[in-house]
């Protein structure tokens, strides 16, 4: 039996990351299945209770279901639920839609033939499904990593594809309407004789329309992070890549000023990075970290006052960095 801890804990306003000194724990959960389980996304309401998604499987991992674990601000479960069919499910990305329920994205993957497909649950408060889909190509292996609502009540999900006919993988994105119904996908290939592998990690929309992405560039060993903005119809606006080799990017909001911050991480540091809205550098900050992959720049809130929030991760440490948009 493998057990999920989740650990809430105080904010802590530092310098930097290196040397911070660790928040006060708020309190510490487990919870316990037989088998394995993970919790890949979380989202706290007002009140402080959470819902966690990820997955829950059997020991040998032969199969996994996704599931949605509601917490009260203790901790103390509310409720479990999991969702699964003929595959194996899990889910990587969870957000809230207002007071209509949650919008979870994932995977499901066939262990035979080991190919996948977008997997996307949409349920109320109470996590009952109000729809599922798998959103399939047999001969894919398709992975998603983000989903958001859209500003007409629908959704956009992203992650990368791997195909037969394609010698690397690429960016996939679908957009999808408020009953699930498929309005368009896209693949995004890098052009030329490299064979660049690509995906995307984090989406958002942007004020004036479309969406932004944030994702990975990869030839062999060395990742770039990428940036690309595509309109409301999936059709790219400009491309930038980070060129700093083992360059892991996580995070990109959309700031005041109509341009966007990235976090991520590379080697031994965290970075944030602010573009303006052609995708043009302006800055870009170091944080030192302990130089393990273990440490990461793992998220980033917008705060008030024009501020960012970055939250990383330090070997058992949670730090919160505070600072303006300008360097």
């Amino acid at each position: 039996m493998k057990r999920i801890i989740v650990g809430l804990l105080g904010c802590c306003l530092v310098a930097g990351f290196l040397n911070a000194q660790p928040p006060d724990i708020l309190w510490t959960q487990s919870y316990d299945w037989p088998g394995s389980q993970a919790v890949f996304a979380a989202s706290e309401l007002i009140d402080g209770s959470l819902i966690m998604a990820g997955w829950t499987g059997d020991a040998d991992l032969t199969r996994t279901d996704a599931i949605l674990i509601r917490a009260d601000s203790n901790g103390d479960t509310i409720w479990t639920r999991t969702y699964g069919d003929s595959l194996s499910t899990n889910f990587a990305a969870l957000k809230r839609i207002g007071n209509a329920g949650y919008i979870a994205a994932g995977t499901a993957h066939e262990a035979v033939t080991h190919h996948s497909q977008f997997y996307v649950v949409r349920v109320d408060m109470e996590g009952g499904v109000l729809w599922t889909r798998r959103i399939a190509d047999p001969n894919a292996v398709d992975v998603a990593s983000d989903v958001e609502p859209t500003p007409d009540g629908g959704f956009v999900v992203c992650g990368y594809s791997s195909r037969t006919s394609e010698p690397v993988s690429q960016i996939y994105i679908v957009r999808l309407t408020a009953d699930g119904d498929t309005l368009w996908t896209h693949f995004y290939r890098q052009p030329g004789p490299i064979p660049y592998m690509t995906g995307a990690y984090d989406i958002e929309p942007v004020g004036e329309g479309g969406f932004i992405v944030a994702g990975f560039k990869r030839l062999f060993t060395n990742e770039s992070a990428y940036i690309m903005r595509i309109d409301e119809i999936g059709d790219t606006l400009w491309t930038q890549t980070l060129t700093d080799q083992q360059h892991f990017i996580r995070k990109i909001h959309e700031t005041v000023d109509g341009g966007f911050i990235v976090a991520g991480y590379g080697s031994s540091n965290a970075l944030l990075t602010k573009l303006d809205r052609e995708g043009t550098l302006e800055w870009q900050r170091s944080y030192p970290l302990s130089g393990s992959r273990s440490s990461s720049l793992a998220d980033l809130q917008l705060a008030a006052g024009g501020g960012t929030s970055l939250w990383g991760l330090l070997p058992r440490q949670t730090l919160r960095h505070t600072n303006a948009t300008s360097p």
